[in-house]
């Protein structure tokens, strides 16, 4: 039977019966190698992500499927088990599986000689970051498993074989140097074996080198071991870990006093609903005023700011989320909130959203936050406490707390309290509680220390006597701060100065002293911390230094490279630690009780040590992934900024994607503080141009146009030169100096030295700028040479270009080339990941395709486009695409979609005015106020709608709002007045070279020279439109059933039916309607058969689609085509829908007389 064995524990190596294999290619070798870890089916589509995880998900499976044949035939094809969902490895040896054997049955000696090295040792991924990323943290985990082993083995031969006990410490110390406990068993190994001064010798050694690189002297047991060998004594046996001090419990959790005032104002102001802030220094109480106050309401969220925070976008209200969730549960969220809230918890989706490219897109977010406070208060937790709120200071973490208290207070679900220490807090943050004290909506209680009263109470309750000569001491030593006066409660108990006797506190000085001035009392609250730390031992005073350094929150594993401690060591200290409440477990990791017991270590810290335990957490936090901004400031806080740079970039990276562009351009004028220099500072000044270009900050700009180009010709380099001519170029277009532009543009353009890629932004950005000026078919050439320079067809610039391209083809009629250019910017959005990108390009292909007809796909493509620019946040994109599948809706009768969509896109416009889109909203409104007959109303939503084109002067907003209100006059019988309103769009038509709205007009023309016998005039007219093409199928339906009536009232049938039926009418019911009408008409006279064309009407009409005008016209003409027993039914619908309309036009006599006198019974 065949045996196949892998050994991944070093170099990976496959093994069929002994003889070696071969995998041809490395990403074999890691589907292998994540298989052999995982030790179980792993699915396809994870698998194909891991590997391939540059590519969409289709290319990925391809790939994996292209590997999995190139196995076909081979050896080793009967190492994989392949399924069609799923992959897994066949029955084989290994390693990995005797190695976990060894290591549950405590083999030392068996799991050691399974390692030959690191786990998968050479094997890397080349495009493979996320399995790279997982190889990283495999080798950690086997590595581990290693030390463990090492470690164990080593305790073992100690006593009989202690030469190879030697060989493993040395082993493990070559790794980590640093820890100490395995120094000290080797130190006593190295006395036995080798002698003492050996020993010392090495001792020594790890002195210097400790001290060099932490700037640490050893731990008091490892300088007592030492003092033993130099004095010719035997190591002394291992200590037994000493408890700390013991404190009583009351003074851990101590009863709230002293406080009896501020509970009742904090009373009163949750009574009338109003938000609760208290203010005070650090140490007086806040926390514990408010946590129980808030206890005694109900359920509650704690949320804590942190100095860790500065820097770090939404860190605040990151934190606020997880702990949101763990309360909530996310399956209780809406989809589109988990999508958002993802930005900031990733675990919450399975892909990364795309970024956040606008201001909709961040509001999307900042609105999806605020929706899970709703939820959260929903679910019954309606209280939010925040605590140290002085630690918020980015711009974004602001922004929402500004943008949900604005949204959650007035609704009444939530009810913050929120605590700070006064001086601290940030001027913006003061100003808006100020207001909203003034205002009525808040209450600001100022706390201050303790009364003398206040700590005798306290003194009182916590040692069971009245004690007050004691109690006066204390307030007068910490002058009533409450933490304080506990640390210095715990300090003298620590020190034995204060004891416990049958429940009653005592000293050795109570029966003499006449004020306790005899208690050795610190003068501070440093001096109190770091009395008792000294009582704990030196690991636990090197844990807590570099502790305070960290930032709240953090993992034993963040500190580990800078406390010289192995982990056993590290984890003992922190215990003692918590039990002796200095740090307690956090949500998120472990923090110090207070900050000024975080404060205390740190001000304890030389320059020197700081410095290195500031380096020591940097190189273990970019170790750990750790964020950007933390390894900066600690690197710059080591005294290497100039090593902080690229940890700056990174930071304001992170910052861009999650639209925290304020947060981006401090983090970039951080790397250029730190000293960013050459080809560096030219890309800082470059993106923080692009970045105050995307807050429309244009003197910021400016500013950095002129860094940029300063940089470009200090480093005297053409290609950054030209950059920074493209980006001023930019700058020009934007604030209306399109000449300068142009100008700028034109050297670039002749300069055939510059690479391609450039050059082709250079004609990008003409084409763009002549576009703005109306030169419409100068812009498409440059377009075009833009794409033949532009190497890739799917970069962002093809994808732009595309896009433009689009729009200008439908605009110009060319469906085809409008259809072709939006798939090629679609295709291009989607190799980029750009879901607003797609969103936009969706929008232009569904736009053509319905202008073409195909009015079912297009209303199928753009919910696709509104699904992508929802998921992108993007609502400018999502108003224009709401108001196509309006357009087509409508055209196919598909009227409470049409309706809802509409309402959609209105509601859109309430945080983000913008006046050209209002206006087309408000005329799609009066065309379904039409559509159920209700004129007056649709013409005062018409007015209102001219009224706000005529504010924003857009021309082409300008021209429709008047072409509709033709069509209202003349429907309405108002043709002579309908005129004047044709002369004004005709010249704002012609004015600003609106020639997709020309065929509107001439039709609207011939319609009103129709309706005032002037039929001959109107076909005129017409004959050069009915010859095509149109550009919109909907102009050649207009014009057919124009020139229809036109030969109706010349009393020639015959041409008006074969006029009518020459034209293909696209599917909209208000046109087929007309068309029929003509047809009915044109038969009838003929004295042709007219069942067929009746029973025709009455479907159309059966599915309630057709609009009250039009269905009262088709009924006038099936009455007269109809017989007699069937005419007077169709008369009567016809009157009713003429009682109808004319009843809405009650305040509109003008036009309701002459509607009556065109379809009236004198009609």
């Amino acid at each position: 039977m065949s045996r196949l064995e892998l050994r991944l524990l070093g170099p990976p190596e496959l093994h069929l019966n002994g003889q070696k294999l071969v995998l041809p290619t490395r990403k074999l070798w890691a589907m292998v190698v994540y298989l052999a870890a995982q030790g179980r089916p792993v699915e396809r589509g994870k698998l194909a992500g891991l590997l391939w995880d540059q590519a969409d998900e289709e290319r990925a499976r391809g790939n994996l499927r292209q590997e999995l044949y190139r196995l076909r035939g081979s050896p080793a094809e009967a190492l994989l088990v392949v399924n069609p969902d799923t992959l897994a490895l066949g029955g084989h040896a290994s390693d990995l599986i005797e190695t976990t054997r060894c290591l549950e049955q405590a083999d030392w000696e068996g799991a050691l000689a399974c390692f030959r090295g690191e786990f998968a040792a050479g094997l890397s991924v080349r495009g493979a970051p996320t399995f790279e990323d997982w190889l990283l943290l495999e080798r950690e985990h086997w590595q581990g498993l290693w030390r463990e082993a090492a470690r164990k083995r080593a305790k073992e031969l100690e006593a009989a074989r202690p030469e190879e006990a030697q060989a493993l410490l040395r082993c493990l110390l070559e790794a980590d140097p640093f820890q100490e406990d395995l120094q000290r068993a080797l130190l006593a190994l190295t006395a036995r074996v080798e002698g003492a001064a050996a020993a010392l010798g090495r001792y020594e050694r790890y002195r210097a080198l400790l001290q060099r690189e932490f700037s640490l002297e050893p731990l008091p047991e490892t300088l007592e071991l030492v003092e033993r060998l130099r004095r010719g004594q035997a190591p002394p046996p291992a200590p037994a870990s000493e408890a700390p001090p013991s404190i009583p419990q009351a003074l851990e959790h101590p009863p709230l006093v002293g406080r009896e005032r501020e509970w009742e104002q904090m009373e009163a102001a949750w009574q009338t609903g109003k938000a609760l802030y208290l203010s005070g220094p650090p140490g007086v109480g806040k926390t514990r005023l408010m946590l129980e106050f808030a206890r005694s309401k109900g359920q509650f969220l704690l949320l804590e700011g942190r100095p860790s925070d500065s820097g770090i976008p939404y860190a605040f209200h990151t934190r606020a989320l997880r702990q949101s969730l763990s309360l909530l549960g996310a399956t209780e969220l809406p989809s589109w909130v988990r999508q958002e809230v993802s930005r900031l918890v990733p675990e919450l989706a399975e892909a990364p959203p795309p970024p956040i490219t606008s201001e909709e897109g961040k509001l999307r977010l900042l609105e999806a936050i605020t929706e899970v406070i709703r939820q959260l208060a929903r679910a019954g937790v309606g209280i939010v406490v925040a605590d140290d709120l002085q630690f918020v200071t980015d711009a974004a973490s602001l922004e929402v707390s500004a943008y949900a208290m604005a949204r959650v207070l007035p609704e009444r679900l939530s009810y913050p309290i929120t605590a700070f220490r006064g001086e601290e807090l940030i001027p913006p943050i003061r100003e808006a509680i100020f207001q909203q004290v003034e205002r009525g909506l808040a209450v600001l209680i100022e706390l201050k220390p303790l009364a003398p009263e206040g700590v005798g109470a306290l003194v009182r309750v916590l040692s069971g006597s009245e004690a007050r000569l004691f109690s006066r001491r204390l307030y007068n030593a910490t002058g009533g701060n409450p933490l304080f006066a506990l640390e210095t409660l715990k300090e003298l108990f620590a020190s034995g100065d204060l004891r416990v006797e049958e429940g009653i506190w005592s000293t050795p000085y109570d029966e003499a002293t006449e004020d306790y001035r005899e208690l050795p009392l610190p003068r501070s609250v440093q001096a109190a911390v770091n009395r008792r730390v000294d009582r704990l031992g030196g690991a636990v005073r090197r844990l807590l230094e570099a502790a305070s350094l960290a930032g709240e929150g953090f993992s034993l594993e963040e500190l580990s490279g800078a406390t010289a401690l192995s982990d056993w060591e590290a984890l003992e200290a922190a215990e003692v630690a918590v039990r002796a409440g200095l740090l307690q477990q956090k949500p998120d990791g472990l923090g110090f009780a207070h900050d000024l017991l975080r404060r205390a270590l740190q001000e304890g810290l030389s320059l020197e040590r700081r410095k290195v335990l500031h380096r020591k957490l940097a190189e273990t936090l970019a170790r750990l992934d750790g964020a950007p901004t933390r390894v900066a400031r600690h690197l710059e806080q080591a005294g290497r900024p100039k090593e902080a740079v690229p940890w700056r970039l990174k930071a304001a990276e992170a910052a861009q994607a999650i639209y925290a562009n304020r947060e981006a351009l401090n983090q970039y004028d951080k790397a250029l503080a730190d000293g960013a220099e050459g080809p560096t500072a030219f890309e800082v000044h470059a993106a923080r141009a692009e970045l105050y270009r995307l807050l429309d900050e244009q003197e910021g700009w400016q500013e950095e146009l002129r860094a940029l180009e300063e940089s470009a010709y200090s480093l005297g380099d053409p290609v950054l030169q030209a950059r920074a001519a493209l980006a001023g170029a930019k700058f020009e277009r934007h604030t209306g100096r399109y000449g300068e532009a142009l100008g700028r543009l034109e050297p670039l353009l002749q300069d055939p030295a510059l690479p391609e890629v450039l050059r082709a932004r250079a004609f990008f950005e003409r084409g763009q700028t002549l576009l703005t000026l109306g030169r419409g078919d100068e812009a498409q050439k440059q377009l075009y040479q833009a794409l033949r320079l532009e190497p890739s067809p799917l970069s962002p610039l093809a994808a732009e270009a595309h896009l433009i391209l689009s729009d200008q083809a439908v605009g110009q009629g060319d469906l085809a080339a409008g259809q072709r250019h939006a798939r090629e910017a679609l295709a291009a959005f989607q190799a980029e990941g750009d879901r607003r990108g797609k969103g936009m390009a969706l929008r232009n292909l569904g736009r053509a395709v319905g202008i073409g007809g195909d009015t079912a796909r297009a209303i199928q493509i753009l919910e696709q486009a509104l699904q992508e620019a929802v998921a992108a946040g993007d609502v400018v994109s999502q108003r224009h695409i709401l108001l196509n599948l309006f357009k087509f809706e409508f055209e196919t009768g598909a009227l409470e979609a049409a309706l809802r969509h509409l309402e959609q896109g209105r509601a859109l416009l309430g945080n983000h005015p913008d006046p050209l889109q209002e206006g087309i909203f408000l005329n799609n409104l009066s065309v379904l106020q039409r559509m159920r007959g209700e004129f007056g109303l649709a013409l005062e939503t018409l007015q209102a709608a001219l009224a706000v084109a005529e504010r924003n002067g857009i021309a082409q907003g300008r021209a429709r709002r008047r072409m509709s209100l033709v069509e209202y006059y003349l429907d309405l019988g108002r043709a002579e007045e309908a005129l004047p309103l044709l002369g004004e769009a005709e010249a704002l038509i012609e004015g600003a070279g609106l020639d997709e709205l020309r065929a509107w007009l001439q039709a609207q023309y011939a319609r009103r020279e129709v309706l005032t016998a002037q039929p001959e005039a109107a076909l005129a007219r017409l004959e050069p439109l009915l010859a095509g093409p149109f550009a919109d199928a909907h102009d050649g339906a207009r014009a057919a059933w124009t020139a229809g009536l036109a030969w109706l009232a010349l009393g020639e049938p015959g041409k008006a039916l074969e006029t009518v039926e020459r034209l293909e009418v696209p599917p909209n019911p208000p046109f087929q309607a007309r068309a029929l009408a003509v047809r009915l008409e044109a038969s009838a006279l003929l004295e042709r058969d007219t069942p067929a064309l009746i029973r025709e009407a009455e479907a159309l009409l059966a599915a309630n689609t057709v609009p009250l005008l039009e269905a009262l016209e088709l009924y006038r003409a099936m009455s007269r085509a109809a017989r007699p027993a069937q005419a007077r039914k169709y008369r009567q619908a016809a009157a009713e829908r003429c009682r109808k309309i004319a009843a809405g036009l009650e305040g509109f006599p003008e036009f309701r007389v002459g509607f009556l006198r065109r379809y009236g019974p004198e009609g």
